[in-house]
């Protein structure tokens, strides 16, 4: 990967971390289609079989993969220590992210071919009896990506596909040639190194004798932290602090994940530190999300990561109160119409917990409510003001 302005640190993951690693690679994840009357057939996929069929596939295309990584939330969970004795927040996740390193693909054109092929390798986990001949790359694209992201700059060269639907967990995988900022926090920089792991795995299906991870035989992984010093991100990621540089660098300045943090019980490293951020984590936000519909896009997604609507709710008070006190970038009437957003995304959180309350079994729609096929309604809360707090 190629990286501007990044070290990397390096260790190697103990048995225990090896075995957390086994667990989320081949837990099943519910890759669902629309609610909307879809016919698709909800399909049952461990990140594991999916990586190795992604892999294989583009092997057949001729793309050259350097390594293949985990990193995000899933990857902090395998490398946090273990302290039921201590009131600290549990390191948990919500997306299986899996970085491709494709050091050689250029075009957006590649990365179309790469989008293609992930779709492609979906059909394998199809039901016997299903034919599939007919199943388009854009068929497949409606019924189960969550969410595509392609960026081809000088700086930045990836792409993301975004599978899931059907469970609290989705599988995210990424396919980077270049990255100018692979993390936002030191406690997410962690990556992964995989192959190890999967050469293992390519080992057990053509052995005669299955090979199990075990104390005295497991496969040796590399976690390396791309803050540059890893002893110093395991320490913030073990006591849950939240440390960061050059948030302006970050894509939306790191500002909801901030406040996501916030809300659940992570301190700051270094307050009087962080508090000298936060503008910038807030004019880099505003850059990046002018619309009010896709500030509330991605409020809104913050806010459904939470299991609890009291958890939520708290995140967008954070999100609020941040806003108001150091959204200096905006004038006050910009400033305004934002937690106007931030308290329909209130509103509409509410509004899911009830009709889930009443409805237990039929899913909630938010995107049917407020897409951006359609222009979200400002209902001016004028009299809502936030009170400041020093």
């Amino acid at each position: 990967m190629e990286l501007s302005h990044c070290q990397s640190d390096e260790r190697t993951l103990t048995y225990e971390q090896v075995v957390k690693l086994n667990a989320i690679l081949n837990r099943p994840v519910e890759l669902q289609p629309p609610t909307n009357g879809s016919n698709f057939p909800s399909l049952s996929v461990t990140p594991a079989s999916l990586v190795e069929e992604v892999r294989q596939r583009l092997d057949e295309k001729k793309v050259v993969i350097k390594s293949i990584r985990m990193n995000g939330s899933a990857a902090s969970h395998c490398l946090c220590e273990e302290r039921e004795s201590e009131n600290l927040p549990p390191i948990s996740y919500n997306d299986v992210d899996i970085i491709f390193l494709v050091p050689d693909v250029y075009q957006q054109e590649d990365f179309n071919l790469i989008k293609d092929t992930v779709m492609k390798s979906l059909l394998k986990f199809f039901p016997k009896g299903i034919n599939t001949e007919k199943l388009s790359t854009t068929i497949l694209e409606e019924a189960y990506a969550r969410k595509m992201v392609k960026i081809v700059t000088p700086e930045n060269r990836w792409s993301l596909v975004s599978l899931g639907g059907g469970s609290d967990v989705s599988i995210e995988l990424k396919f980077v040639a270049a990255m100018k900022r692979p993390f936002q926090f030191t406690m997410d920089s962690f990556q992964i190194a995989l192959d190890s792991y999967f050469s293992l795995e390519r080992c057990q299906k053509v052995s005669d004798d299955s090979v199990r991870i075990e104390p005295h035989f497991f496969p040796s992984v590399q976690a390396v932290s791309m803050y540059g010093n890893y002893d110093e991100a395991l320490e913030h990621l073990n006591d849950r602090l939240i440390h960061t540089t050059d948030p302006a660098k970050i894509h939306g300045g790191g500002l909801l994940k901030y406040c996501y943090l916030l809300a659940r019980g992570f301190k700051p490293a270094n307050r009087d530190y962080m508090a000298q951020l936060e503008p910038y984590m807030c004019s880099r936000f505003f850059i990046d999300f002018q619309s009010r519909e896709q500030q509330f896009s991605k409020v809104l997604d913050y806010a459904q990561r939470y299991s609890q609507p009291d958890q939520s709710q708290t995140f967008l008070d954070t999100l609020m109160d941040l806003v108001f006190r150091k959204a200096r970038c905006l004038m006050e009437s910009e400033r305004q119409k934002t937690i106007d957003v931030i308290c329909q995304v209130k509103m509409a959180i509410y509004y899911q917990q009830q009709f889930t309350d009443v409805f237990p079994h039929y899913g909630f729609q938010m995107s049917s409510l407020y897409s951006h096929h359609y222009p979200l309604p400002y209902n001016g809360y004028s009299s809502l003001r936030i009170p400041c707090s020093s």
